[in-house]
């Protein structure tokens, strides 16, 4: 058995992700996201932002600390953070 680490990567699992959690939210998934996010105030910490899909979500989180272990992952929330209206740091 392998062990998986921190910094394995996962290019195709973060290809899709965005795409797999689509379905997931029409169905019921968003307004959990959104009820949970935007209760959110002052700094504020996420654990596995995955892509980032949460970012845009917060609006009283100033300032959101990401962090995600999966440099794949990592990196698609670094763009999304890029572009939330919330000041974004990730780790």
């Amino acid at each position: 058995m392998s062990r998986v680490t921190a910094m394995e990567r996962h290019p195709v699992f973060a290809a899709l992700y965005d795409a797999i959690m689509a379905p997931l939210d029409w169905l019921s998934f968003a307004p959990l996201r959104r009820r949970t996010a935007e209760a959110a105030r002052g700094r504020t910490l996420e654990i596995g932002v995955g892509t980032g899909l949460n970012f845009d979500l917060y609006r009283d989180a100033r300032p959101l600390v990401g962090i995600e272990p999966d440099p794949e992952m990592l990196k698609r929330a670094r763009r999304r953070g890029g572009t939330s209206s919330a000041p974004v740091h990730l780790l």
